[in-house]
């Protein structure tokens, strides 16, 4: 409902402090680190705008109704105050890694613990190569002696990073990861999300 809109919470957002957790809790780039000012001469605060996080300066300087086409605007959307606290805890975001049968494909592995074979994200699966971040997913996913088994770089195939003959294989090149690539001897290492921050190249320790 549109009437949900609530702008108390929004002009409460008048500390450096507030607007920079809410910034990191809705995802704006460089939230930790983009500069933040205070404004009271547009209602359509708070927001980001070219680099800027931008906060209300006066108790009804924020309006429902007003937007900018330059700037991305942060909204409470709820009559109750204590749903847009000032102060939001940092999302959780839930690791998406996840280690195939053999022969599976990423597509498939997906489609099970996803829901959807597009999830597959090759990105991810690229940018592992180096050993550090490999042997840090491997010891996420239980690859058996994941702390001492060798590690190789693989760029002739699709169906890398993985684990085949006891030894880790990681993708050595831009492309060298797909969603397809199999093989009988190799359980496949997947990220199974489109969004890359659900497949840190270094996973906590599970």
């Amino acid at each position: 409902a549109a009437a949900n809109c609530n702008v108390g919470p929004q002009n409460a957002l008048t500390t450096i402090e507030a607007m920079r957790s809410v910034a990191v809790y809705l995802g704006v780039p460089d939230a930790a680190t983009a500069p933040l000012s205070n404004t009271n001469t547009f209602d359509d605060l708070p927001e980001y705008h070219r680099g800027e996080a931008l906060y209300a300066n006066g108790a009804n300087s924020s309006q429902c109704e007003s937007y900018s086409s330059k700037t991305e605007r942060f909204y409470c959307c709820s009559s109750d105050d204590a749903a847009c606290p000032p102060n939001p805890p940092a999302p959780v975001v839930v690791i998406q890694w996840h280690k195939g049968a053999l022969g599976q494909r990423c597509s498939a592995v997906c489609l099970a613990n996803t829901g959807a074979a597009a999830n597959c994200n090759v990105g991810p699966q690229n940018a592992l190569f180096i050993e550090e971040a490999m042997r840090s997913l491997a010891t996420y996913l239980a690859v058996p002696y994941a702390a001492t088994t060798p590690f190789w770089n693989k760029d002739a195939s699709g169906e890398f990073p993985g684990y085949s003959h006891g030894d880790t294989l990681w993708a050595n090149g831009a492309n060298s990861s797909t969603c397809d690539g199999s093989s009988s001897l190799n359980k496949r290492f997947c990220c199974c999300s489109l969004d890359d921050t659900a497949c840190p190249l270094n996973p906590p320790a599970p």
